[in-house]
Formats: structure tokens, C-alpha cells, sequence
């Protein structure tokens, strides 16, 4: 049984981590040339090109000193302790960068390198204005962001409370069944109906895939005690062990092969095949789930195919988790292709 843990990096607010990513400190950069090129523009006419470059370069010099310590302090309150308020943390942002700016230009001043103090002012005024447009930008964003994993969350409890009660009812009837006879098969029935139950009931956020593999297998294990001969597995699981930490959503791969199971073995009196492949190519997971369709159905029908149910919610929970998810029809099989880009930055 695989036990999902929680790391302590893993539930890191993203806006804080990304001011540690040398990606936000080059768009910061950018942003500061960009603004030595607007006040430069908009200065009165230089006497010579030389006067214009100085200022530019000045401007330039103060920017990047006022910047950068405020991202690395941003960056290091982030690793010890973000403020709980989308609103404390654009004051504490709007507080950094106006006193990082203060003190470039006190420095300045007493190492003669500007002359006037007023500019001193003016440049403090600049960053409070743009302080004040970032703060609330960031706060926006924060607001939304919490909405949107509210969202999810609430969904993911939502698709993890479809398991199908009759399914656990008949489950716990067949290890019932099992038990004068066969009290070792019950003992390791009963097993994964643990694991099932406790997947079930957990919290919804992402987990390794490791527990998302374990979750299927003892799905499949006790639907094979049902169904017996009826169901026919064809399990291909190509992961490195490095990628079986990776986080996933919670609950993708179970309601696929559930509605496989239900839709597709259930209903026929023959063998049928319940096909789950996964591999890992080029910092991507695949994973296809399959099962044969009717010949008499020309245009299969939710319960022919077996994706109907579920199928939406686990493509929004791998949409929003920057994957795909397809539907095709080949040879007489119904696929579900699930893909999800791997990060080593999100493993359990």
C-alpha cells in the first residue's frame, strides 16, 4: 500500500515560488529596460546622445538595484513564511520595492553619485505608483487562483464520491463468499478494498502515481473476483521508478477503468478484454484505456464504449493540470489517451 505524503515544498503558494525562478528575474530586468527606455523618451531634449546614454544607464543601474533585492527578499519570505492574505502579500511587495528603491538612492547620494535629492523623491514615487499597479495585480491574480483551486478541489471530491456503491456492496458480498473457502484470497481481497476505500476517502489533492496505480490495481483485482474469467486484463506498465513519484490528479485513471469494467464487462456474457497501458516518453506520461466494442454497435453509445460517465471531469481535472485527454475509436476498441507533462519539480 502505497501512503500518500505530503511535501513540505509541494504546497508552496505558485506566485511565491516562481520569484525564485531565474525566468521571473529576466521578465524584471526586461521590465526595468523597458521603463529606462520610457523615461529616457520622455525626458526634454539631451544636449548629445552621450547625456541621453548616461541617463538611460542611470536609470537602468537604479532599477536593477531596486529589483533584484526585492525579488531575492520576496524569494527567501516566501521559503521561511508567505503572508495568508492575497492583500498582505501585495503591501509586503509594494513595502519592498519602495524601500529597496529608497535605499539605492540614499547610497546614491552619499557616494555622490546623485547629485539633486529630489530625484531621490521622484524615483520613490515612480516605485510606489508602480508598486501600488503590481500589488494589486498580483492580488487579482492570487484571489482568482484560489477560486479556481477551490474549483478544482470541490471537483475532484466530487468525481472521487462517484465510485459506484454497488460495485463495494457486491465486492464485500464476494469477499463474504470467499471466506469459508478461501480465507487467504478474502484476506487480500479485503486488502484492496482498503486501498480503494482509502483513496476514496482521502483528501482530493494531487498524489504520486504510484497511488494512482495502486488505486486501479486493487480496483481491478476485486472487479476480477466478481467477474472471474469474464474479465480479461492486459496490464503494460512501463514507468521508471523516478516518474512514480510524480504528482498526478487524484482519481484520473480509476473512473476510466471503472466505466470500462461496469459498462463493458458487466454487459456481456463473454470474455472481454480491459486493456491499461502506460509509458513515459520525452518528459510525458501517456496512459491509454481500452476495451472492445460491440459488433452490432455502428455508433457506440455511452455504455458500448464505456467512457461516458466520469470522462468529462477527468478531462477537465487533466486540462487543468497542463495535459490532454483524447477519445478515438480503432479496430473495433474504444481508447481513452490521457497525457500529462512531467515535472521533476512536482514529485511527492
Amino acid at each position: 500500500m502505497t501512503r500518500d505524503t505530503k511535501a513540505t515544498n509541494g504546497n508552496r503558494d505558485p506566485m511565491w515560488a516562481s520569484l525564485c525562478r531565474a525566468a521571473t528575474l529576466a521578465y524584471a530586468l526586461l521590465a526595468v529596460v523597458s521603463l529606462a527606455i520610457a523615461l529616457t523618451l520622455a525626458q526634454p531634449a539631451f544636449p548629445d546622445y552621450t547625456d541621453a546614454l548616461l541617463f538611460f544607464a542611470a536609470v537602468v543601474f537604479w532599477g536593477v538595484w531596486a529589483v533584484v533585492p526585492t525579488l531575492a527578499l520576496l524569494c527567501a519570505l516566501g521559503r521561511w513564511r508567505t503572508p495568508r492574505t492575497p492583500r498582505a502579500q501585495s503591501v509586503l511587495l509594494w513595502l519592498l520595492l519602495v524601500c529597496c528603491t529608497g535605499l539605492t538612492g540614499g547610497v546614491g547620494v552619499l557616494l555622490g553619485w546623485i547629485e539633486a535629492p529630489s530625484t531621490v523623491w521622484r524615483a520613490i514615487g515612480i516605485a510606489a505608483t508602480l508598486g501600488l499597479g503590481i500589488g494589486w495585480a498580483v492580488a487579482g491574480w492570487q484571489e482568482r487562483q484560489a477560486l479556481i483551486d477551490a474549483a478544482r478541489t470541490a471537483q475532484a471530491a466530487a468525481l472521487q464520491a462517484r465510485t459506484h456503491p454497488h460495485f463495494l456492496l457486491n465486492s464485500l458480498n464476494v469477499i463474504a463468499g470467499l471466506l469459508p473457502d478461501a480465507p487467504h484470497r478474502a484476506e487480500r481481497a479485503i486488502e484492496n478494498l482498503a486501498v480503494l476505500l482509502q483513496a476514496a476517502l482521502s483528501d482530493p489533492h494531487p498524489w504520486p502515481l504510484a497511488a494512482e496505480l495502486d488505486a486501479a490495481q486493487a480496483y481491478l483485482a476485486l472487479a476480477q473476483l466478481r467477474y472471474g474469467d469474464r474479465l480479461v486484463l492486459d496490464w503494460q506498465i512501463d514507468c521508471p521508478e523516478a516518474v512514480r513519484s510524480q504528482r498526478v490528479p487524484r482519481w484520473c485513471l480509476v473512473p476510466l477503468i471503472e466505466n470500462v469494467v461496469t459498462h463493458g464487462v458487466a454487459r456481456r456474457r463473454e470474455p472481454t478484454t480491459v486493456s491499461v497501458t502506460l509509458r513515459v516518453t520525452e518528459n510525458q506520461l501517456t496512459v491509454r484505456v481500452g476495451n472492445p466494442v460491440a459488433e452490432r454497435a455502428q455508433h457506440p453509445t455511452r455504455s458500448d464504449s464505456g467512457f461516458g460517465v466520469g470522462l468529462a471531469a477527468v478531462t477537465r481535472q487533466i486540462v487543468a493540470a497542463g495535459g490532454t485527454v483524447q477519445q478515438v475509436q480503432e479496430a473495433g476498441w474504444h481508447w481513452v489517451t490521457l497525457t500529462l507533462p512531467l515535472d521533476p519539480r512536482n514529485r511527492a
